[in-house]
């Protein structure tokens, strides 16, 4: 983050984010600099900055999406806060600092308001529309087994990929992510086992290729939304469990070096880290795979590992496990 010179004494987000959009393309360069303007969008491949074309922030109505990494939002401030995975406050002292020259804030307080979305379990015999049209749909269902969250992949043909989920309001079917609270993978197995360890992978797709795998030892869980979203998910319930949490091993490039970033610093690993820090305080014992090196591809998770059965899992893994964190360590 940006070193803070001067923080503002009064908060003005609207206020901010209107004179942030009289700019927008120096922002957007600045956040993203692998971007381009192409018609009423700026386009590049990832909330990150990486080149490609799956993130799109539209320059008119200030909506953007990550379609890879399913994350979305409406503002640029919302959208320096994703990118670097901190507070809208944060963000706007960053903006503020960067590009506030001439702006001055007329309001005293801010109080951010988020509209928040809730999964009901939806009536008998109904079913999101996109169940029909997705290329795979994986189900988060709830202690009871029933549909809580369907979330659907569907792929393009220049190979990149669409996520986005399907939740029950009560009333109609939406596509939004629950706003806070959402529920682990597999949640009901969790608790019809519970003397089973955890493996946490990131995505449905690496879940579902795991669990062929290893289901006979592990329960296999991930969260919903993207890296950067498992601090969305309620994990109590992995309270005294033992975890085991393997990472997607990426390979990003950083886009002001043009090297590649640290694997510390790498999207997955990161992630993944830092749910194993959060997960620490309640789970009895909490193993984290160390994934550097381990193959060419970026972005190898489960669904490109060619394991066969669990000894051979463990096998890999075993060499690999470099922290061990649990209890009131």
């Amino acid at each position: 983050m940006t070193h803070i010179k001067t923080k503002p004494k009064k908060y003005d987000f609207k206020g901010l984010e209107s004179s942030l959009m009289t700019k927008v393309g120096q922002v957007l360069s600045y956040l993203l600099p692998n971007g381009l303007i192409k018609g009423s969008e700026y386009v590049c491949g990832d909330i990150y900055g990486s080149k490609g074309k799956s993130f799109r922030f539209n320059l008119s109505t200030a909506k953007w999406a990550d379609f890879a990494g399913s994350v979305s939002g409406v503002g640029i401030i919302a959208l320096c806060a994703a990118c670097k995975n901190i507070k809208q406050s944060e963000a706007y002292i960053e903006l503020f600092e960067k590009f506030g020259n001439g702006f001055s804030p007329n309001q005293k307080t801010f109080k951010p308001v988020e509209k928040e979305f809730t999964a009901k379990v939806p009536p008998k015999g109904s079913y999101p529309p996109s169940l029909k049209t997705a290329h795979q749909t994986w189900v988060y269902k709830n202690k009871s087994s029933e549909p809580l969250m369907y979330v659907h992949r569907f792929d393009k043909v220049d190979g990149t990929k669409i996520i986005h989920p399907s939740i029950h309001d009560g009333q109609k079917w939406i596509k939004n992510w629950p706003t806070k609270n959402r529920i682990p993978y597999n949640l009901n197995l969790i608790l019809s086992e519970p003397k089973k360890e955890i493996l946490i992978v990131e995505g449905e797709k690496s879940a579902e290729a795991a669990r062929k795998q290893v289901q006979d030892y592990f329960i296999v869980t991930t969260w919903a939304g993207g890296s950067n979203s498992w601090n969305k998910t309620d994990w109590q319930v992995l309270t005294n469990r033992s975890v085991l949490l393997w990472p997607d091993q990426d390979l990003k490039i950083d886009v002001k070096t043009n090297k590649l970033l640290s694997y510390s610093n790498q999207p997955g690993p990161k992630s993944m880290t830092d749910l194993a820090r959060h997960l620490t305080k309640i789970c009895k014992e909490v193993k984290l795979i160390n994934v550097e090196n381990s193959s060419p591809i970026d972005g190898f998770d489960a669904a490109d590992a060619a394991f066969f059965g669990l000894e051979s899992f463990l096998n890999w893994c075993s060499p690999r496990v470099e922290t061990i964190l649990g209890g009131d360590q």
